[in-house]
């Protein structure tokens, strides 16, 4: 939370480009040994302002690079940040009496491959119709409650919601069928 009184000092010193640019590059410098560069970024911002309003400066530039430097130096020294652990060095840390859970990251890749067939399939079914199209849709998602797609499509197509659901359980029949016959 930034305190009212803090916001002049802030807009004293973003006024100059040389603090911005100052500050900008201490911070990518320093953002993976603080686990908050903003917090950073508001102490130099503050810091600069305070000094430029306060005292007669010569170079603001060379203000900002004080600040940003001796900021750096307290931030990374005063933070408790534990960079990230990955699972190989979890693995090596595992105890004999707990049991071993084997992690394996979903490979969001591997399944391409059936979205092509299930999107191809959907198509076939569907033979350009909108109305074939959109139940394919909502069944696609897990959604299977003819009430629900009937009250959608009374709503996108116009019509009675009772006469979408007789249509929508013939289709499902007439996939049925045809998903038979392909195999």
């Amino acid at each position: 939370m930034i305190k009212k009184e803090n916001l002049i000092f802030i807009e004293e010193a973003m006024r100059h480009t040389e603090v911005i640019d100052v500050v900008e590059r201490a911070a990518s410098q320093i953002w993976h040994k603080v686990p908050d560069v903003t917090s950073f970024e508001h102490t130099c911002y503050v810091e600069i302002g305070k000094g430029i309003l306060r005292n007669e400066v010569k170079s603001i530039e060379g203000l900002a690079n004080y600040i940003t430097n001796r900021s750096a130096a307290r931030h990374v020294n005063k933070t408790k940040y534990e960079p990230p652990i990955t699972f190989s060095e979890m693995e090596s840390e595992v105890r004999e009496d707990v049991e071993e859970i084997e992690f394996e990251p979903e490979d969001v890749l591997a399944n391409v491959e059936g979205e092509v067939i299930k999107r191809e399939t959907a198509d076939l079914l569907a033979q350009g119709d909108c109305k074939k199209e959109k139940i394919l849709g909502f069944w696609s998602i897990g959604n299977t409650n003819n009430a629900y797609i009937s009250r959608s499509l009374a709503r996108s197509f116009g019509g009675n919601e009772e006469t979408h659901r007789k249509y929508i359980q013939r289709f499902r029949k007439s996939c049925a069928e045809q998903l038979r016959t392909a195999i």
